[in-house]
């Protein structure tokens, strides 16, 4: 079975948010759910899901390592291509979404909004990294002299590249993570890019769409930053909200933000 548009939530934990999403979307779009492998329970029993572990990792013949599911997110890409392909399902592009984005568009306009152009990779971001990123100490690695980074949290690749991603992976054998090895890979070699913020149904900036700025849900939907329609990290329930902040000491982004400072993350 052919499909244009398959989508890959990669997650560690149930969204009832994104499970509701998903289950929503028109039969036209296939949906896989790539799950931490560490995980015991899985709700997600109305999709295809694939485990992210050491055994289905290792039959792919990629690297495995204990952060793994956290480093390497493109591996859920790989992992779904594989599971499709063992199901005789093929597809044009494929969307890679984690749990803790979130979209005042229906996900299906955000997917819509894409459909006439065929570029390799539709990103947020993308450009060659500076010196002082860490991932860049992976240079040698990825026989590179430039690094390159994208972000990993939304994304859309084309089926070629991601078929040519799981080639390259396999031969580097890089410790590299997924923003570093996809960005140097697709940076380096003759892949059409695109961000999605040249479509003007898709707005966001470092302030709404980041790493360690947080979002609660409640207080996006009272139109907190309204002219923005995409947010990353967005939680659901404040605790989790609150941990981020503590954890990942988001506050000073927080700070920034209330005092109209642009994050740059």
């Amino acid at each position: 079975m052919k499909y244009k548009n398959v989508i890959v939530l990669r997650t560690h934990f149930f969204s009832q948010r994104w499970h509701d999403i998903l289950i929503k979307l028109s039969p036209a779009y296939y949906v896989v759910v790539v799950i931490d492998g560490r995980v015991q329970e899985l709700r997600y029993d109305d999709f295809k899901v694939v485990k992210f572990n050491v055994p289905n990792v290792s039959s792919l013949e990629l690297k495995t390592a204990n952060d793994m599911q956290w480093r390497f997110g493109d591996y859920a890409l790989y992992l779904a291509h594989n599971a499709l392909k063992n199901d005789n399902i093929t597809y044009d592009y494929m969307w890679l979404v984690e749990p803790d984005v979130y979209m005042r568009a229906p996900f299906s306009e955000m997917i819509s909004s894409c459909a006439e152009n065929s570029y390799d990779l539709l990103t947020s971001y993308f450009g060659v990294a500076g010196p002082d990123w860490m991932w860049c100490k992976y240079r040698h690695e990825l026989s590179s002299k430039n690094v390159y980074m994208t972000f990993f949290p939304f994304m859309r690749l084309s089926n070629r590249l991601v078929t040519d991603l799981i080639s390259e992976r396999i031969k580097l054998n890089t410790m590299a993570n997924d923003e570093s090895f996809v960005g140097t890979f697709v940076g380096n070699n003759n892949y059409s890019v695109n961000l999605f913020s040249s479509y003007s149904e898709v707005n966001y900036s470092r302030n709404s769409f980041s790493y360690r700025l947080p979002h609660y849900l409640p207080f996006i939907k009272k139109r907190i930053m309204p002219k923005y329609n995409l947010f990353h990290p967005c939680f659901d329930t404040f605790g989790d909200y609150l941990n981020h902040i503590i954890k990942k000491g988001s506050w000073k982004n927080i700070l920034k933000r209330f005092f109209f400072i642009e994050n740059k993350d």
